[in-house]
């Protein structure tokens, strides 16, 4: 039985994240570090998404949850700035109305009506309209950037297995997971297993963050070879997201949810969407039939009352999962905090 200091479950943008930051420990005090995963069982969350990072209007102040979602926005921001991944990339989202400005100026504080947002899109009619800075990720080349800075480093000894675990068993020093095949140990278990932490929620601790979270569904389609320009785009109307990635010209429609099967796309809605979008924003863009398109679902764990958590479920065992919507912010935030609990939980 192979012995490890960590081992993490998932490996996702919150294992990666999670990781990154184990990397760059002044003092490390977990080295040996496994992380396992089954590609084909339980392929990661972060992989089908849409993949933005966006404020989305929210300030500090009016609740919990949203100052944790400006705090981990900042986190972002300040490693994006800092670092200068690949796989990230600024863009400019338009947060758009045709009925008024009534919404968007309580939720941004203004809002202008326009018939321009950009220099290659001219509208047919003026749409209110309110901006914000905000980022398209590019989940493949961002993680594996990530993966090269944690491979790296010196400061810990990873390897990823593949490897689907199929039960744990918990002991007073530590934990045992087991694959049928060959069982592991560590002294520490970390869980960035996503949507499936609830789907294999009988292999943890019986607690709210698991026992209390959802799998929600997400249906988008991907348009390929399309050229909008020579930057990123965001474009959102009525609650869907329009996305412009100018590296790979792929255009995104995303933002649907299915309520009865985690495979099956709203057809009907993301065409009516696509239309919409069409209408709103005219025929200055060269728009690719809705034909065209590869339907495309991701799943994404939502936590009670959508508040994701990080932290402790009990002895040898933390966790860092329910991202939901903010899956590609909110380890930038927890990640370091989760880090230091386990630090200081070992009394190191």
């Amino acid at each position: 039985m192979k012995t490890y200091d960590l081992i993490i479950i998932g490996n996702g943008i919150s294992s990666k994240t999670f990781c990154y930051y184990l990397s760059k420990q002044e003092n490390p005090f977990l080295k040996k570090v496994a992380v396992v995963s089954d590609s084909k069982m339980a392929p990661a969350c972060s992989l089908s998404t849409t993949s933005i990072v966006s404020l989305f209007g929210t300030q500090k102040g009016l609740s919990d949850l949203g100052d944790l979602n400006v705090d981990s926005y900042k986190a972002f921001d300040s490693f994006v700035n800092e670092h200068k991944p690949e796989g990230v990339s600024s863009a400019k989202q338009f947060h758009l109305d045709s009925q008024g400005p009534a919404a968007l100026v309580k939720r941004f504080g203004n809002a202008k009506a326009t018939s321009s947002l950009c220099e290659n899109i001219d509208l047919p009619q003026k749409i209110f309209m309110a901006q914000e800075s905000s980022y398209v990720v590019y989940p493949k080349v961002f993680m594996e950037w990530l993966d090269k800075q944690i491979n790296a480093s010196s400061i810990i000894d990873l390897v990823t297995l593949s490897y689907h675990v199929r039960s744990i068993n918990y002991i007073d020093d530590g934990v045992i997971v087991d694959n049928g095949k060959e069982k592991l140990k560590a002294k520490i278990l970390v869980l960035c297993s996503g949507a499936h932490t609830k789907i294999n929620e009988v292999l943890y601790p019986k607690q709210k963050p698991v026992n209390n979270s959802k799998v929600v569904s997400g249906s988008y389609i991907q348009f390929n070879n399309v050229n909008w320009g020579k930057e990123d785009l965001i474009f959102t109307l009525n609650k869907t997201n329009l996305i412009y990635r100018h590296l790979d010209q792929v255009l995104l429609l995303g933002g649907t949810h299915c309520s009865f099967g985690v495979n099956l796309p709203y057809v009907r809605e993301l065409k009516d969407s696509y239309e919409y979008f069409q209408n709103v924003l005219g025929g200055s863009l060269p728009w690719p039939s809705f034909k065209s398109g590869e339907f495309l679902t991701g799943l994404r764990h939502k936590g009670q009352k959508r508040r994701p958590f990080y932290g402790k479920l009990e002895n040898n065992v933390y966790a860092q999962i329910g991202l939901y919507k903010n899956g590609f912010s909110y380890p930038f935030y927890m990640a370091p905090l989760l880090l230091k609990q386990i630090k200081k939980d070992l009394m190191v």
